[in-house]
């Protein structure tokens, strides 16, 4: 029923959901998403719209970030209220007014700042970013290459949209390697 399958949707992160929800029919989609709030039916769709093997089809836009306006203090507040909601997070994303990446700040150096310390003075530069058409594999590459624990997914104008974390890579990668093999040994996916 719509409104048990929705139920279960709610519990997954956004990416997961996106991932059952999308093996789905059109028809049967929009009957479980329209029971579920407004808000979160929406991230869910607008994750559906990537192909499954692009960086779009495994990020998941659940991530913390700040402007780079705030202080240190303000941007622990911040950290504190959207990490609630967040799983598993390492990096704070920061984002300019426009929700332009900016750079990141690490947890720690955040914390051990000054309360006064402006976010923009504890920015390193993002070592790599992807765009959500990416190949999910060169995905892996990158976060594999810089040893990341997310890559954020931006549009090719910088705007964040998401995060691709290691641990959908590492799904990635072992299905990749999966199909290599079984094509190194003449047997096909069926």
């Amino acid at each position: 029923e719509p409104t048990e399958g929705a139920e279960l949707l709610h519990e997954l992160s956004d990416d997961d959901a996106a991932d059952l929800i999308g093996e789905l029919e059109p028809e049967d989609q929009d009957r479980i998403l329209a029971q579920l709030p407004a808000d979160e039916a929406g991230e869910i769709r607008d994750l559906l719209q990537y192909h499954e093997e692009t960086a779009g089809g495994i990020m998941t836009t659940a991530l913390v970030s700040v402007l780079g306006t705030v202080t240190a203090g303000e941007a622990i507040g911040v950290v504190r209220a959207q990490g609630r909601e967040v799983e598993d997070f390492y990096t704070v994303f920061v984002v300019d007014d426009g929700a332009r990446l900016l750079g990141t700040v690490p947890l720690d150096d955040l914390i051990l700042a000054n309360t006064n310390e402006p976010v923009q003075n504890l920015v390193e530069p993002t070592v790599a970013s992807v765009i959500p058409e990416a190949d999910q594999e060169d995905v892996g590459h990158l976060i594999r290459r810089y040893n990341l624990p997310s890559i954020p997914a931006t549009t090719e104008d910088g705007v964040l949209l998401g995060r691709v974390t290691f641990d959908d890579v590492i799904d990635v990668i072992e299905a990749e390697t999966t199909e290599d093999l079984l094509l190194f040994s003449g047997v096909s996916d069926e």
